[in-house]
């Protein structure tokens, strides 16, 4: 694996295997007398290769239970997904799909009730969608073995995963098994104004820009004028973390740890055990940041508008913050003049967050599992990923925002790089 593979375990899976960790002693110093059950590892008698359709089986109902996270255009997701099924159908004529949108307080009865009863429970049946803003849940429903580990039918059936962002994988396995398929995934980004660039007369960042570069950049950029001064580079307030040394409480995916990779440094040890915040490479990187405030001043006060508000009214020339920002920006600031570039490489490598954005599971309570994986590892494919992305593209061109993040697989991302713009594919490249 690439030398980048233990940074990018950590930006995701230090999500999963902390939380997973902090879920299994809670239950057991509570006094619970239900201990964390793991996923099974064998699986049921296979009676056909998935992909090889049947003509004489009696149809076999595979429930494919999803949070509706968003619609795109006004088309309700299921609608989405059903109009792209016509091939997997036409493969498989003996499995039924029955798409079920939960809704919230659905969807939050039936976690609560996987948590409670583990694989015991009824909920988790079949295929799971779960979308970015519900992954706080995946952790515990690991732990609890109500999720089906995907390992044994990626063995079977020798299924291809380097297709997939390396990231995006990662943050979804637990002790050697993988529990998703990622559709769709999202990364931070640095965005810069391009009237204050031109204004200052400074080149948009290369792709081959350091920190030193954004430095210098974030130097010409300032202009220090009371309250309608306009400074260089900070961070997203939203995605910040709490490290003391000028840098904001906030809250969500914490944006300084990329530069702590950047720098060589980590922020635990590759066995979850030990915080290494306090070793020279990460501090070093935070000093860094720091100082951007303290020492260059191109960084704004802590006391004042938040680094996205800034950006928008024009007095911050350039914020490291999430993908999603641009949607924000189509629908406050429509005709903003911004660009994208992907973070400026450390000191010793070049590193970024990545996060799924929409990933699919099997529940381990489903009495299909052989039917719920051949709908998942064709849903996850590269042909019907494909599909779906083009035609996403196609509608969204007539949209005012696109809702779609980018996808899993880095061949379609490939494709569809002029939609989401060549910045967004290049980040994901050193996610």
């Amino acid at each position: 694996m690439a030398p980048r593979s233990r940074r990018q375990y950590l930006g995701g899976a230090t999500s999963l295997g902390a939380s997973l960790l902090a879920t299994a002693c809670d239950a057991l110093s509570s006094g619970s007398d239900v201990a964390p059950t793991a996923a099974p590892e064998t699986l049921p008698a296979i009676s056909r290769r998935p992909g090889v359709p049947s003509q004489t089986k009696p149809q076999v109902p595979v429930r494919v239970r999803f949070i509706p996270d968003g619609s795109y255009g006004g088309t309700p997701m299921a609608d989405q997904f059903r109009q792209y099924m016509t091939p997997f159908t036409e493969a498989h004529p003996h499995i039924a799909l029955d798409w079920q949108d939960w809704g919230y307080d659905a969807f939050m009865a039936a976690i609560n009730e996987a948590i409670a009863a583990g694989p015991a429970g009824e909920s988790m049946q079949d295929v799971v969608h779960l979308p970015w803003w519900q992954v706080d849940y995946v952790p515990q429903l690991v732990v609890r073995g109500a999720l089906l580990g995907l390992d044994p039918f990626i063995r079977r059936d020798r299924y291809d995963l380097t297709d997939f962002w390396p990231g995006c994988l990662e943050r979804s396995t637990w002790r050697g098994d993988l529990y998703a398929l990622p559709t769709h995934v999202d990364t931070q980004l640095v965005f810069y104004n391009l009237k204050l660039f031109t204004a200052a007369g400074v080149p948009a960042p290369p792709s081959d820009w350091t920190w030193q570069h954004l430095l210098e950049a974030a130097r010409q950029l300032t202009h220090l004028q009371g309250a309608t001064s306009v400074y260089g580079f900070a961070l997203s307030h939203a995605y910040g973390w709490p490290l003391g040394a000028g840098l904001e409480v906030a809250y969500d995916y914490p944006a300084t740890i990329p530069w702590i990779w950047g720098n060589g440094g980590d922020v635990v040890s590759a066995d979850l055990t030990r915080s290494l915040v306090d070793q020279p490479q990460a501090q070093e990187a935070l000093e860094w940041l720091v100082a951007q405030r303290e020492t260059h001043a191109v960084w704004p006060p802590a006391a004042g508008p938040s680094a996205e508000a800034l950006f928008k009214a024009g007095q911050l020339a350039m914020l490291y913050g999430p993908r999603s920002f641009t949607g924000d920006l189509l629908v406050s600031q429509p005709g903003f003049a911004y660009g994208l570039a992907a973070a400026p490489r450390g000191p010793v490598t070049s590193a970024n967050w990545l996060f799924s954005q929409s990933a699919f599971h099997i529940g381990a309570a489903t009495s299909v599992p052989d039917e719920a994986w051949t709908f998942l590892s064709w849903w996850a494919g590269e042909a019907a990923q494909r599909d779906f992305q083009h035609g996403t593209a196609r509608k969204g061109a007539k949209l005012t925002l696109p809702s779609m993040a980018p996808p899993a697989r880095r061949s379609v991302a490939q494709e569809v790089a002029p939609w989401f713009g060549e910045p967004i594919v290049a980040a994901l490249e050193h996610a």
